[in-house]
């Protein structure tokens, strides 16, 4: 029983909350670090669904603008051909 008290009254003496305040900078500073990592993972993420969405419309709106009438099919265009 000796032996647990000295042990608890190390922990709690200035030895033990200069260990305690040590591992409580390392949680913050690895907390810290785990939400940046992720809030830049999300970021990315964002940016290339935007990127996707862009391309997407981007390919749509060129569809649509073909001209797709039937009697325009052999008008003469740039391009030479035999």
């Amino acid at each position: 029983m000796m032996v647990w008290s000295r042990i608890l009254g190390w922990v709690i003496g200035p030895i033990g909350s200069k260990i305690a305040a040590a591992a409580a900078a390392v949680v913050a500073i690895l907390t810290f670090y785990a939400k940046a990592r992720r809030d830049g993972r999300n970021a990315e993420r964002v940016e290339r669904q935007a990127d996707e969405l862009g391309r997407i419309r981007s390919a749509v709106s060129a569809g649509d603008s073909v001209d797709k009438r039937s009697d325009r099919l052999r008008d003469a265009d740039k391009y030479l051909r035999d």
